[in-house]
């Protein structure tokens, strides 16, 4: 009863907003006012503004109660429990520095909870009552995250040389303000995306699509997918893209990018029963199985 009063609610709170709106055009998060949150039903937004504030005093206090040099890997999970022990072995094994990780879990139903409930020694988890899509739930990730620099990796992405951090930090030491792998219409792709913390909150960037009606075919024009609007923000003079430089195929299976991190192209969707034209899940399932074979059992 409490939950369908909280929807009923809502619905009204939305109505009002409309109503003084006067419209319901998409406004991208980064521009958009409480107003626009609220009419356009975006109440994960309104956490964010909080989270944004909290992060910005955080940034004003000394290293032991605010951010802290160092590096955090955030991941977001749903149903990936085959593959999230292979990604925590992969970046134990290739980070000397030993970053923090954080999975933020999408309300999986797989066993990925337990498990994840289970490794609190060895990551930090969030666990979510509901699935908030994956790029509402990286922005959680960073915007909780304590220290300087952050990581995007996907659940079936993971590091193969023992300096990955190291190049994508230099990137950013050199003057980018993104360093990440390079999607075909030349975005960072967050598979594996690092930016600063404060960059991040100061620029009010988000991982959400940038949508409005969906139509595919005006992605990368008008509309944008998961993360590409953090690198058309910044400009392409300011991130640093590291190119596919090994794939095991079809497609985009089995992708590396920069000789430092093995990404498994559209596996999750597979997995998950979506239909990705050229894939099968046998294909996904012995690429990663090679992958991991190679870089985490073997000697890389």
């Amino acid at each position: 009863m409490a939950g369908r009063a909280g929807r009923l609610t809502w619905n009204g709170v939305r109505r009002l907003a409309l109503r003084i709106r006067g419209g319901a055009a998409y406004t991208p998060p980064w521009s958009a006012s409480v107003l626009d949150d609220v009419a356009l039903n975006r109440p994960w937004n309104l956490v964010f503004r909080l989270l944004r504030v909290v992060a910005a005093i955080r940034l004003r206090l000394p290293d032991r109660f605010g951010i802290r040099p160092g590096v955090t890997v955030v991941i977001v999970n749903w149903n990936g429990a085959g593959l999230l022990p292979d990604v925590l072995r992969a970046i134990e094994r290739y980070s000397p520095e030993r970053p923090e990780v954080i999975v933020v879990d999408n309300a999986s139903s797989d066993g990925s909870r337990a498990w994840l409930a289970a490794e609190r020694h060895r990551l930090r988890p969030v666990l979510l009552p509901r699935n908030i899509y994956h790029g509402a739930a990286m922005d959680l990730g960073f915007l909780l995250s304590r220290t300087e620099c952050l990581v995007a990796l996907d659940v079936d992405a993971f590091p193969v040389r023992e300096d990955w951090l190291d190049v994508l930090g230099a990137k950013l030491r050199d003057g980018a303000t993104v360093a990440g792998a390079q999607a075909l219409r030349g975005y960072a792709h967050p598979c594996c995306l690092m930016m600063r913390f404060d960059r991040f909150v100061a620029r009010r960037h988000t991982f959400q699509p940038h949508v409005g009606e969906w139509r595919p075919e005006r992605l990368g024009v008008e509309e944008w997918d998961t993360g590409e609007s953090i690198s058309r923000r910044e400009g392409v003079d300011h991130v640093a893209l590291l190119p596919r430089t090994r794939a095991r195929g079809p497609g985009h299976l089995g992708s590396v990018f920069g000789d430092i991190v093995f990404h498994n192209g559209a596996s999750v969707r597979l997995l998950a029963g979506d239909r990705v034209e050229g894939l099968e899940v046998a294909d996904v399932r012995a690429s990663w199985s090679e992958a991991v074979g190679r870089y985490i059992d073997g000697g890389g």
